[in-house]
């Protein structure tokens, strides 16, 4: 006998009522199962007096003794009158502890039932399973007794079967996939309301007539940033024009204004220039210069000459070089000709002038035809 065990606290009663759930009933079966004599004894104490109330046979009266005894009892028991609980789920409990008081009653100057072994516990292939470990599972190897309480082992082959069916019961069943049904599309009806179409035909023209005047107006706005964008373009070349323009009447002006400090100048002489080949017709030029205004030329009536021809005038002086390059004779469309340059050390020593065609930019050396000439 193993006199410490830990389950001989457990609650044998409840087993031998069937006020347990499965899930707290399936260890101390198991419990019984292993070959616990102790525990088997304190369960078969519980059964007896489960007997003796004559709770377990379904469909069968006490007998006279048993309504005796629990009559005296309930006389002896001071019952106080209470109000009527809610439901509660100690009520089973209290039941079981009530009856298990009767018979502990019951049976005080009698001897207690033998202690049934465990070999009077259904057998292993009855439907229970335990949860308990392998370990503790382990069947003990007994000597088969043959129980004297047949009722016995029918109440425990009714507790088991049961504990399988509440178990089978609580087994979460997966649910049969079920076809849905083809969703109807919506039936729309439509309901005729004169006044809201006459409506809806008027917003609808007003909002034609609001894009047709929105595309007028972008037509519009394109044509007039078409015309302001030509108009700058114009107005910017005008005013690229304006700005050469400017820049080639500020050189005449400074040109004019070298002209009147040469011609105000102290010590300014005046050479004359004519015609000395038939190319320069009936031409004619005016040389002035001195030391501090330098040389101003002014010619008449020059014949205009192809394009890769132009003008120049050059230096006769006594040093060396004996000629010198004074610089390109500007031409108008009316033939008449202008040079100003500043003082050179050519001057001092000039002793003459004369003007040439040369190819475009000059030369270095007088190459082309001699056709004005002025000695000093």
């Amino acid at each position: 006998m193993n006199l410490n065990c830990q389950m001989q606290n457990s609650d044998w009663d409840g087993l031998a009522l069937g006020a347990l759930t499965p899930q707290a009933a399936a260890p101390l079966v198991a419990h019984l199962r292993a070959g616990c004599s102790e525990c088997a004894t304190l369960f078969a104490k519980s059964q007896a007096a489960v007997l003796a109330l004559g709770a377990s046979l379904p469909g069968q009266a006490p007998s006279q003794l048993v309504e005796d005894k629990l009559a005296s009892y309930v006389s002896k028991t001071k019952v106080v009158a209470m109000p009527a609980p809610r439901r509660s789920s100690f009520a089973p409990w209290l039941l079981a502890a009530a009856s298990l008081a009767f018979a502990a009653w019951m049976g005080f100057n009698r001897p207690a039932p033998p202690a049934l072994p465990v070999a009077a516990l259904p057998p292993a292939s009855a439907p229970f399973s335990s949860s308990a470990p392998d370990s503790v599972a382990q069947p003990v190897e007994t000597t088969r007794v043959v129980d004297p309480n047949p009722e016995l082992q029918n109440r425990i082959r009714e507790l088991e079967l049961n504990l399988a069916q509440a178990r089978q019961a609580a087994t979460p069943v997966a649910p049969t996939p079920s076809i849905a049904p083809a969703q109807k599309e919506p039936l729309i009806v439509k309901v005729e309301d004169p006044e809201k179409d006459r409506q809806l035909n008027l917003y609808r023209e007003r909002l034609q007539q609001l894009e047709a005047l929105t595309q007028a107006q972008q037509r519009q706005l394109a044509e007039l940033q078409h015309a302001k964008d030509k108009r700058l373009e114009q107005m910017t070349t005008r005013l690229a024009s304006l700005e050469v323009d400017a820049a080639v009447q500020k050189k005449v002006i400074e040109d004019y204004r070298n002209a009147f400090r040469t011609i105000e100048s102290n010590g300014m002489k005046q050479v004359e220039l004519a015609s000395v080949d038939r190319a320069a017709q009936n031409s004619s030029a005016r040389a002035l210069y001195s030391k501090q205004g330098g040389l101003l030329v002014l010619a008449h009536d020059l014949p205009k000459l192809p394009d890769q021809k132009c003008y120049q005038l050059w230096i006769l002086r006594k040093g060396t070089p004996s000629i010198v390059s004074g610089g390109l004779i500007k031409l108008d469309a009316q033939g008449r000709g202008f040079l100003q340059s500043p003082p050179t050390p050519a001057l001092n020593d000039a002793t003459g002038f004369a003007i040439t065609d040369e190819p475009p930019g000059g030369s270095v050396v007088a190459r082309g035809h001699k056709l004005l000439f002025g000695a000093i």
